[in-house]
């Protein structure tokens, strides 16, 4: 199992950081462990499922708001939350505080690669909080290329992201090389 010490950060435009605690190849694709931490205001992803992996969070300090279904709560420290495969959900730091928090998905599937694949486009400045048209069309070729693992909630939205990413290929934009 990796330690947090010696494992590369992913990072994403709003400053929300990713590190690996234990990878899907660590646990021959059973399960992969994040340790996030989300600054104060940042947004999680859009409403969306995991039709085949459980996500569970369990808050490590801070307050992490959560909505399953049409339902918000916020887990304090300790508080932890298991969401069933096909569940809505969503997340994002409406605190004042920094939060930091371990989430895992099981199994793992690509959710590692996926964040893989945001953290890398924001590296090379193709992804970014601004919304500008190469952002959407980056943003919008990895959720696409992460389904099934991961769907957007929103058909019309889920359709806006299968356009988008095919304006992209049209364009030569690439996700990954």
């Amino acid at each position: 199992m990796s330690t947090l010490s010696d494992t590369h950060t992913l990072t994403m435009p709003d400053g929300t950081s990713f590190v690996v605690v234990e990878s899907s190849a660590e646990s021959a694709g059973a399960r992969m462990e994040f340790e996030i931490t989300m600054p104060r205001g940042a947004m999680g992803p859009p409403r969306h499922t995991h039709p085949e992996q459980e996500e569970e969070w369990r808050v490590v300090s801070g307050e992490l708001s959560v909505q399953v279904g049409d339902d918000w709560q916020a887990l304090a420290a300790g508080g932890t939350l298991a969401i069933p495969p096909g569940t809505v959900h969503t997340l994002k730091n409406r605190s004042q505080d920094t939060v930091r928090f371990r989430d895992v998905h099981r199994p793992a599937l690509d959710f590692q690669e996926y964040i893989e694949d945001l953290d890398a486009l924001r590296a090379a400045g193709k992804l970014t909080t601004a919304m500008t048209p190469r952002t959407l069309i980056h943003g919008a070729m990895v959720l696409v290329d992460h389904r099934p693992m991961q769907v957007t909630a929103s058909a019309a939205q889920r359709a806006g992201e299968t356009v988008l990413a095919r304006i992209g290929r049209a364009l030569g934009y690439r996700v990954r090389g």
